[in-house]
């Protein structure tokens, strides 16, 4: 008789932030991005949005807050993320 040899596994690294986010509906990735995701990583994607969309004094004017001004825009964020970066479609009830 051949022995059947055990398959290896391979230690994987956990995914966090927002590569780990659920992608089957927004109302679990909005969730997951208010519970889960770092204040920072929420202001860079805010602060990456306004510097592509605004120009000239109004850019100024709102890159000038403090970090925490930015940090606290999750569902912000979530819609940025769910529809720019990643192509979905917009969920209901929100007009971008």
């Amino acid at each position: 008789m051949a022995l059947k040899r055990k398959k290896k596994s391979l230690p994987r690294a956990r995914r966090t932030g927002l590569a780990a986010a659920p992608t089957d509906s927004y109302r679990w990735f909005a969730s997951y991005v208010r519970l889960e995701v770092d204040k920072k990583d929420i202001a860079s994607i805010t602060r990456n949005w306004i510097r592509n969309n605004f120009t000239g004094d109004k850019l100024k004017f709102m890159l000038e807050g403090p970090d925490w001004v930015y940090g606290g825009l999750y569902d912000t964020a979530a819609i940025i993320e769910w529809v720019i970066n990643r192509g979905n479609d917009v969920p209901k009830g929100y007009d971008i």
